[in-house]
């Protein structure tokens, strides 16, 4: 992953500059995927990639040559969106894929769900559950401080988390000391 994050954050700096911000991941969010990663089962050969964002996910997991296929949605274009080789990302909500059941053997679904108010957080996670064969793998911030900044509907602590994901393997991932809160991976997996 190194290499990519190197091209990644080249690529981002030319177009974008070196400012902080939206885009520009940090140490601790090259440390979360390269976390969610580590999770993907060695039989998978579809991916996708849900809230694209930038595409550092996105391109890491294309550019690895893993998969047989590597697909990405989000809702709308993103402004700072740093394609380093051709993808194949497709605006869509994920509360209402176009996708078949159990289309992809491992999906990804990386700090999205905190943005949903919760009638559309009950119908993106089955959405998930929906188009994922084998492994989902989410993120969220965990235990965030209130109050909640406003573009975040959802607060996730322990309770919560197990309350809606009772199955699934609930890992907490530090950001570290400077940062506002740490992020709860969840992992689900179904019969292979």
């Amino acid at each position: 992953m190194a290499d990519i994050r190197a091209q990644f954050q080249r690529a981002y700096e030319e177009k974008f500059g070196r400012s902080t911000g939206k885009g520009l991941y940090s140490n601790a969010d090259w440390r979360r995927l390269e976390f969610a990663v580590s999770r993907i089962p060695t039989y998978t050969r579809s991916v996708l990639d849900i809230g694209a964002g930038p595409g550092a996910l996105l391109n890491y997991l294309t550019l690895s040559d893993r998969f047989e296929r590597v697909t990405a949605i989000d809702k709308a274009p993103y402004t700072k969106f740093v394609p380093l080789t051709e993808v194949d990302l497709r605006i869509m909500d994920v509360t209402a894929m176009s996708f078949e059941d159990s289309a992809f053997d491992t999906v990804f679904c990386m700090e999205v769900l905190e943005h949903l108010t919760p009638d559309a957080f009950d119908k993106a996670v089955a959405e998930l559950r929906r188009v994922t064969k084998h492994k989902l793998i989410m993120s969220v911030p965990f235990e965030e401080p209130e109050p909640i900044p406003a573009y975040h509907k959802q607060r996730f602590d322990e309770a919560k988390l197990r309350g809606l994901f009772p199955n699934a393997e609930i890992e907490r991932l530090s950001k570290g000391k400077s940062a506002g809160c740490d992020w709860a991976v969840i992992t689900e997996s179904y019969s292979v």
